[in-house]
């Protein structure tokens, strides 16, 4: 189900969701994560087209970032889930790609944090890695889960400090925390 309105973190202008983060597609995503099932991503192609299809500002971003893992946790899974969605993302939206050097430092997963300390945890993980000239530009993040919002408000902060103009951002599914 299309939850449009994510909502905007400090950083990032617009936001969306595409489903909310509970039964079948929790399970889908702890599948793809924690049992490396990168082929069950596919699942989200259909949905993801259908909601490209209805969101015509989502072609105005110029770059499709996928939020980036750092390189242990890379390694131990093979893939980075996030910049598969966005390649899939730029796909279908006929943009080609633009590499945006977007680095995170290790950390402990965010999973296993609270709120506060998802945010304390995030202060200053990523960076922009090499030269690379982004004033002005509007980029759109993109990941797997929406729970707080910290890494993709630090991502956003990160990028903004290095001069882009715009940031939104889309995730495949939001958590909803009491």
């Amino acid at each position: 189900r299309d939850d449009p309105q994510a909502g905007a973190g400090s950083q990032g202008e617009e936001g969306w969701a595409l489903f909310r983060y509970e039964g079948a597609v929790k399970e889908i995503f702890h599948q793809i994560k924690f049992e490396r099932r990168r082929d069950l991503l596919r699942i989200f192609n259909e949905p993801l087209a259908r909601f490209a299809a209805r969101r015509p500002q989502l072609a105005d971003y110029d770059r499709i970032v996928g939020i980036p893992l750092d390189s242990r946790r890379r390694l131990e899974r093979e893939f980075n889930q996030s910049a598969l969605l966005a390649a899939r993302l730029e796909k279908i939206l006929g943009k080609k790609s633009r590499r945006v050097p977007l680095k995170k430092s290790p950390t402990p997963p965010q999973s296993l944090l609270d709120r506060e300390e998802r945010r304390w945890n995030l202060d200053r993980a990523f960076r922009i890695s090499q030269a690379v000239e982004l004033s002005g530009e509007s980029l759109l993040l993109v990941d797997d889960i929406f729970t707080t919002g910290a890494t993709l408000e630090q991502a956003a902060k990160t990028l903004k400090e290095a001069g882009v103009r715009r940031v939104g951002y889309l995730v495949i599914a939001r958590a909803f925390l009491n």
